[in-house]
């Protein structure tokens, strides 16, 4: 199992569509915003993704996003840019004027240097078609799964829950659910109510905590 960390927070809801993978539909932009994925190992499990610990993505005009395929130079750069500040995750406009769009939602940049158009948000960019998934009460589920190597994460579902949902077990105040509700300056609250959902209510570990072998 992997836990995957994004520079620009997009958090999928309980019974929400991902945007992860949305078909490009022949979008024409000649800029996107460059993002960024950590993968982080749980102990003791190596890391399968050819790419290391480090993917780029696009995020587009709609919200929805494509890996950025760049060669070990192109990513060594950008890893630099990103370092010294050049190029601000969640906020810089990378050129893709002259970028292959695959079909496996991929964006190729030509070889060699890539050109980075400014460090603000791009003009026209408009969160309003996305604003259903980005506010109001959303419903959360975390899973513990073991993989197929038998590893799983060394924290109860009560720390897991605690951690993500702030549920009491180590009076852990800043957690997901309270930075999402602060940074959306209280347009998105997150729930673990799953009343009116009794199977998923039973089957539950801890509150918003679902454990799975």
């Amino acid at each position: 199992m992997k836990l995957i960390i994004i520079s620009a927070l997009l958090a999928v809801s309980a019974g929400q569509a991902p945007l992860r993978g949305t078909n490009l539909r022949g979008l024409k932009q000649k800029s996107c915003i460059v993002q960024q994925i950590d993968f982080l190992r749980i102990p003791g499990q190596g890391l399968d993704n050819p790419d290391g610990d480090i993917m780029f993505e696009c995020l587009w005009n709609d919200g929805a996003t494509s890996v950025l395929d760049l060669s070990k130079e192109q990513k060594a750069a950008m890893k630099s840019m990103v370092t010294s500040g050049e190029v601000k995750l969640g906020e810089t406009q990378l050129d893709i004027s002259e970028s292959i769009f695959s079909g496996d939602d991929k964006v190729s940049l030509p070889n060699g240097k890539f050109r980075i158009e400014n460090t603000e948000r791009a003009p026209g960019r408009n969160l309003a078609t996305t604003s259903d998934r980005t506010s109001g009460t959303k419903r959360f589920l975390a899973v513990k799964v073991k993989d197929v190597n038998n590893t799983t994460l060394p924290y109860t579902t009560a720390a897991i829950s605690d951690n993500i949902f702030g549920t009491g077990e180590h009076d852990d105040a800043i957690n997901l659910k309270s930075q999402l509700y602060d940074c959306s300056f209280g347009e998105l609250n997150v729930s673990v109510d799953y009343s009116n959902l009794p199977d998923v209510e039973n089957a539950v570990s801890s509150p918003g905590v679902l454990e799975v072998d």
